[in-house]
């Protein structure tokens, strides 16, 4: 009986390895590269945000994300705003001769970190991917996130404002304070550099 057993093992062991060897490569290919790079430029604010670049890479369907950390002080109260520098809203990629995009969330998307993560493609993130941003307040207590910005949404081409002071006459330190920027791009998604130009501005309080 025990050598029955042991011929069936040898047997499916063979069926599986066969399985094995015609399954197409790329079932075992890595993850493609897929690099955002997001520069920020500062406008004539009257604060220099201290935010310039943020960039990172991972494999297509991962999460991507990098931050973009504030360095600027005011002796009174401001107001940060971001918006991007042109009307195209997309990461837009370095593929040659047609460049692939990754599309930029709604404006108003307000998702978590949990909702905006590749598991939820289709769902509370477009099937295809996106983009998008949200608003870290550091340490100071004269500086507070507006509206939802404390959550994942889209760029627009318009300023918003992110985070402001309650308090016009109150300093602030901007240590500690970043914009993140997150991609959640499909598996399908073609390796290259994916980059847009966004507008930083921190204005002081009248």
């Amino acid at each position: 009986m025990t050598k029955s057993i042991t011929k069936v093992i040898a047997a499916l062991g063979v069926v599986a390895g066969l399985g094995v060897a015609v399954l197409p490569l790329s079932s075992y290919a890595d993850s493609k590269d897929v690099t955002v790079q997001i520069t920020i430029e500062a406008t004539t604010g009257t604060v220099n945000p201290g935010c310039t670049t943020a960039s990172d890479s991972g494999g297509a369907g991962e999460i991507i994300e990098a931050d973009c950390s504030m360095t600027g002080s005011s002796n009174t109260g401001v107001k940060i705003s971001i918006a991007d520098k042109d009307s195209n809203l997309n990461l837009v990629g370095n593929q040659s001769p047609t460049p692939e995009n990754i599309p930029a969330l709604s404006a108003t998307a307000n998702l978590s970190d949990a909702q905006f993560d590749p598991a939820n493609l289709g769902t509370s993130v477009p099937s295809g991917g996106a983009w998008g941003f949200k608003f870290v307040v550091g340490a100071s207590t004269n500086l507070t996130t507006q509206g939802n910005y404390g959550n994942w949404n889209g760029i627009t081409a318009s300023d918003v404002v992110v985070a402001q002071s309650p308090n016009a006459t109150v300093g602030v330190d901007m240590a500690g304070s970043k914009f993140s920027f997150r991609a959640v791009t499909p598996p399908s998604q073609a390796p290259g550099i994916y980059t847009d130009v966004v507008v930083v501005t921190v204005d002081t309080l009248p």
